[in-house]
């Protein structure tokens, strides 16, 4: 599992409703070298739980999610072996977290570097160690003695800017919350040509041309569903309009 902790200081207008998507990918051995999309897959990753941390005498807001990670799963030659001496994997991950009456997702991400470590007694340690120091081994800011709490530990600040959206953006936003499948449609294609789908025998060798028919496909949808919202919010008027007269 990863465990992330978000810390501020309290506001009111920042309330985290739920956790949407956390995603990990860019696998490559440099922290600054060009992606290689032929090493791993982008993977969603599972979110188990989500909740808010009471700490006593500290009056700043700490929300903690964790998700289920299996590295197997990215199918890279990195994450499947053991890293050499003095070399390090570099992975991105993002998280899409929600806030209440806020329209869009806050998006943050994090370049996390990880040492892979054979199964064995004597390296138990140097793995626990790893898995301790996950997420400040990468741009960190402040680097102090580790305590049990870690409160003293910052892997990364960011600044989160709210501004007041358009009233067309808000009937927008609200009408999609009402369609699960408008976010199905948002998220990246995989292409799977290079490696095995179950159930892909029954095609008798058959490929398609690429992911174009099914990006073109979700464009096709998308424009629908914005007509689709653009009507249901004339009618709205209309009949409001037509209640008051």
């Amino acid at each position: 599992r990863i465990g992330i902790t978000l810390c501020h200081e309290t506001n009111p207008e920042v309330i985290w409703k739920s956790v949407r998507e956390v995603v990990v990918g860019r696998i490559r051995s440099q922290q600054h070298s060009v992606f290689d999309e032929t090493d791993g897959q982008i993977l969603s990753l599972n979110i188990m739980s989500s909740h808010y941390i009471q700490k006593q005498h500290d009056n700043r807001t700490f929300f903690h999610f964790e998700v289920a990670w299996d590295s197997s799963l990215h199918n890279s030659l990195l994450l499947n072996r053991c890293t050499s001496n003095g070399s390090s994997v570099y992975l991105t991950i993002s998280l899409y977290i929600d806030i209440e009456n806020v329209g869009q997702s806050v998006i943050i991400t994090k370049d996390l570097s990880v040492v892979l470590y054979p199964r064995s007694g004597d390296s138990a340690s140097r793995i626990r160690s790893s898995l301790k120091n996950f997420f400040l081994s990468t741009n960190s800011t402040t680097r102090l003695p580790m305590n049990d709490d870690h409160s003293n530990c910052i892997a990364a600040i960011y600044e989160l800017k709210l501004r007041n959206a358009s009233i067309l953006d808000s009937i927008t936003q609200d009408l999609s919350n009402l369609s699960p499948g408008v976010q199905r449609r948002q998220r990246k294609v995989i292409d799977t040509s290079k490696i095995y789908v179950r159930g892909e025998e029954m095609l008798h060798g058959w490929r398609p041309r690429g992911d174009s028919l099914i990006i073109e496909h979700q464009q096709d949808l998308e424009k629908l569903y914005k007509i689709e919202c653009v009507c249901i919010q004339l009618l709205n008027i209309k009949k409001r309009f037509s209640f008051v007269w």
